[in-house]
């Protein structure tokens, strides 16, 4: 959330003239600002609105927050909701939600808020190079790999797999990615 507020000035330069013609726009990041008002609806009501416009942060935990409340018939805490809260009690509720029918619903909202805060923030992972060739007991891993920006190894984040390939391993991976070979062995992190 920290790199979010950082994130509400603007991109460019501050106090530039621009063309004549071009009406005034807001001193800050409207994206941001909406995803970090918790009044903000994600409503399309007109055809100058964006298709997918950002959701507030808190809201979104909070809708998601009170929907397993009510699954589970627990009262709504007297606080006023906070991101800190509403994250807290979603995670103390992943066991139970796991053995839930509606859990998939559930985790694409987390994805789909996850993915535009990192949107937001600017930090977008790059395009991975492949998917992990290593064999595990249920087949092959398959989970995108990425080059890493800090680093020397490409680690795959499957928490079934975790193999690492450290920077003399590059070449055997790459091999691996454009054969489409697999290994014979499992290896798992420690």
């Amino acid at each position: 959330m920290t790199v979010l507020r950082i994130m509400l000035g603007p991109l460019r330069g501050r106090g530039e003239r621009r063309a004549p013609g071009f009406g005034s726009r807001s001193p800050g990041r409207d994206n941001v600002i909406v995803a970090m008002d918790y009044r903000s609806t994600s409503d399309v009501c007109g055809p100058d609105d964006e298709d997918n416009p950002p959701r507030s942060i808190l809201r979104t935990l909070h809708h998601l927050s009170r929907r397993i409340r009510v699954e589970q018939d627990v009262r709504e805490p007297l606080s006023e909701p906070t991101i800190v809260s509403e994250v807290g009690y979603l995670l103390g509720g992943v066991e139970w939600c796991s053995h839930q029918p509606w859990v998939a619903a559930i985790v694409d909202d987390i994805r789909e808020l996850h993915a535009q805060c990192r949107r937001l923030a600017g930090d977008q992972p790059g395009r991975p190079i492949g998917r992990c060739p290593t064999l595990l007991p249920t087949g092959e891993c398959r989970m995108p790999l990425y080059v890493p920006s800090v680093g020397d190894s490409i680690i795959c984040h499957n928490p079934r797999c975790g193999r690492t390939w450290r920077r003399p391993e590059w070449e055997r991976l790459a091999l691996l990615l454009t054969t489409r070979a697999t290994p014979t062995h499992v290896r798992r992190a420690a």
